[in-house]
């Protein structure tokens, strides 16, 4: 660590510059996570989608499976029976379920 009392003029400029420098780079890295975060947050809510289709699909096949031709209300091991509402993440996309 330098000791700004005693530093230079010199020495002062170059601990601006440099701090300029790790500024700039730290707000690159910062811009670049953004990106991956925002693509992250997409493949997340694509994917939600897509379980919450799954999971109809599956509830469908089980009462025809069951030859009701109604719904068979199951209760989940997250505490959901299958003909109430069901969203991952909270995102909300797709995920409902209907019975």
């Amino acid at each position: 660590m330098i000791d700004l009392h005693s530093a230079s003029w010199e020495d002062l400029i170059r601990l601006v510059i440099a701090q300029h420098e790790t500024i700039a780079q730290q707000e690159r890295t910062i811009a670049e996570l953004r990106g991956v975060i925002a693509t992250l947050e997409a493949t997340v809510a694509q994917l939600t989608h897509r379980v919450g289709e799954l999971l109809a699909a599956v509830d469908a096949a089980r009462d025809d499976a069951a030859g009701t031709g109604r719904p068979v209300r199951r209760v989940r091991r997250s505490g959901h029976a299958s003909g109430e509402s069901s969203s991952l993440c909270g995102a909300g996309a797709g995920a409902s379920r209907e019975g």
